[in-house]
């Protein structure tokens, strides 16, 4: 049962889009930046341990997984690792409001500005998924938003939340 959720979960997240010529791992949510859309469709997340400790942080981070999140955090991998596309664990928590998660990134000296390869930060991405709390927790350490980009979302797609 393990091994068909695993695979299941690793097709799904394994795409070729050859508009981009690459192979693609992303998880629920992508960068509000990303100028290709993917469903938001998410089943429950598992780490298959054969992953680097980069995938594995950024799984934690996914989930809402504090405590998996701190371990390997303790155990020494980057807090600011990223992935092919420039996205960090804060980046990735923040499009999921994972309120815990993002606090504790953040505590471990998380980059807070840090651009994904679309250029947006994590406070651009709570924002973008009406993640009001994360967005204003971010806000209140300092975090930019990034001005003259997000517009061109709104103008299209209706935000949820009150930012």
């Amino acid at each position: 049962m393990l091994d068909r959720r695993l695979t299941r979960q690793m097709s799904r997240q394994s795409s070729f889009d050859p508009r981009r010529n690459n192979m693609r791992f992303s998880f629920g949510r992508q960068s509000s930046l990303d100028p290709i859309r993917r469903s938001p469709v998410q089943d429950e997340l598992t780490v298959p341990e054969n992953l680097d400790s980069t995938m594995q942080l950024l799984f934690m981070a996914c989930s809402g997984d504090v405590k998996g999140v701190e371990d390997l955090l303790n155990e020494g991998i980057d807090v600011n690792s990223i992935d092919l596309d420039g996205r960090t664990a804060l980046h990735i928590a923040a499009c999921e409001g994972h309120v815990e998660v993002v606090k504790l990134l953040l505590s471990k000296k998380a980059n807070i500005d840090a651009r994904d390869r679309w250029g947006s930060t994590a406070a651009a991405d709570a924002k973008y998924y009406g993640n009001v709390e994360v967005y204003n927790i971010l806000k209140a350490r300092g975090a930019k938003v990034p001005n003259g980009i997000l517009h061109i979302f709104f103008h299209f797609r209706k935000p949820r939340g009150h930012l």
